[in-house]
């Protein structure tokens, strides 16, 4: 999925039942430039460097 300000692609490996409002998500993402995240509002992120 591409990211809302068009920077980057997030690649979804899963996630719980709902489309708006999920409880979890795993997905990757390439990050090549340094900006701001995305907010989801009531959702804790855990980062973890995958490579490199």
């Amino acid at each position: 999925m591409l990211w809302k300000n068009g920077a980057g692609f997030t690649l979804e490996i899963a996630r719980s039942q709902g489309e708006a409002d999920f409880e979890w998500r795993i997905s990757m993402a390439d990050v090549t430039t340094s900006g701001p995240f995305s907010l989801f509002p009531n959702k804790q992120r855990i980062i973890s460097v995958l490579d490199g």
